[in-house]
């Protein structure tokens, strides 16, 4: 068993193979440079005897066979291209290495023959990779980025950003809560609730709204406001003039909000205030809500000699009287002033109906002397 160990390690070495795994135990990992040969395999041996040493018998010979032939299988994947000898001049896709053209190879492929099949700058490690502090751009350039003035994403360097300047990816916006966002044209901006103190982005404090990025305080109704935002305090608030105001079609109410009014009320200058009928006190010509009506002298009334007839204001056909309307009558209808009792020659009215007076009989035209 021991012969054929040393015939195994001296193998993997002077091939370079990665580390195999057999039956789940991991072929030791050992590092060449500096150390000779037989030094490094009489110590793989020692290794390999450490780890088999447990195994019984024909266990341990099925083992080390499987390993024999895990190792000439890839000696013959590493040798099916036949060498070329390097004297004979190499191709572009090809490098020397001892003598002899071999392959060269991309980033994440395998490098059996050592670093110098690698790209440029890249290193070996099993694979060919970038070093740490590199990234690989495409299949052979490995990149560095300035770290003072540049940022490495996807295998690409991008400037650093300021806040408000142009950008492509996030990572350029060098500041604290930067985002790179926008439509037609992305810049670094503050992420949503933050706003650019000069060197970071940072959320207003409480009791304070973002405008513009800028942090503005909040406002209640009537106090003085730059934008709408400040007057978020309460419900249905708008800024207005500068100060805060309810938004159109409402008013400010008893529970600190701005709301319609309701359907016996009107919306004057902001207010609602109670709609009031004809001969009733009133502050404003909107109270007076029916077709013709003002507020005059601080009673609601018909405007000019517009005269209310019940439901609006209009022409007066019959008696005018304490501004209203009212229609001339027969004897037996209903009245207020004798002055309606025309249409029947001779009544008066008397207890609100036209009828004949003391004295008098209707003889079925008119009231006439007895």
């Amino acid at each position: 068993m021991r012969s054929l160990w040393y015939f195994l390690v001296s193998l993997y070495f002077a091939h370079g193979l990665p580390d195999l795994n057999i039956g789940g135990v991991d072929l030791p990992d050992l590092n060449v440079g500096g150390v000779d040969l037989p030094d490094i395999v009489a110590n793989a041996v020692n290794g390999a005897e450490s780890i088999f040493g447990n195994v019984a018998g024909n266990a341990a010979d099925s083992a080390l066979e499987k390993l024999a032939d895990e190792l000439m299988a890839q000696l013959n994947a590493i040798n099916q291209s036949p060498s070329k000898d390097a004297a004979a001049g190499c191709l572009q896709t090809e490098v020397e290495i001892g003598g002899v053209c071999v392959a060269k190879k991309n980033l994440g492929q395998s490098c059996p023959k050592g670093v110098k099949q690698c790209p440029s700058g890249a290193i070996c490690s099993r694979l060919c990779v970038c070093p740490s502090g590199y990234l690989g751009s495409g299949p052979t350039l490995c990149v560095k980025c300035n770290p003072s003035t540049q940022v490495l994403v996807d295998g690409k360097c991008y400037s650093m950003a300021t806040f408000n300047a142009a950008c492509v990816v996030r990572e350029q916006c060098s500041f604290a809560g930067g985002v790179c966002t926008g439509t037609a044209a992305t810049t670094c901006q503050c992420m949503a609730g933050n706003v650019w103190d000069g060197k970071a982005c940072a959320p207003c404090g409480a009791g304070k709204v973002i405008v513009n990025n800028a942090c503005l305080e909040l406002s209640t109704f009537g106090a003085a406001c730059k934008a709408n935002q400040q007057c978020t305090s309460y419900a249905g608030g708008v800024c207005t003039a500068g100060k805060c105001a309810c938004s159109a079609g409402t008013a400010w109410n008893l529970m600190n909000a701005c709301a319609a009014c309701s359907s016996d009320q009107v919306l004057v200058a902001g207010q609602c205030l109670d709609k009031v009928r004809n001969g009733a006190v009133c502050t404003h010509n909107d109270q007076c809500s029916y077709t013709g009506g003002a507020c005059v002298k601080n009673v609601c009334a018909c405007s000019g000699t517009l005269a209310f007839t019940g439901t609006q204001c209009a022409a007066c056909t019959g008696v005018m009287q304490n501004n209203m309307c009212y229609p001339y009558a027969a004897r037996g209808q209903v009245c207020v002033s004798t002055a309606q009792c025309t249409k029947t020659a001779g009544t008066q009215c008397i207890s609100f109906v036209c009828q004949c007076p003391t004295g008098t009989i209707f003889n079925d035209v008119s009231c006439v002397k007895k």
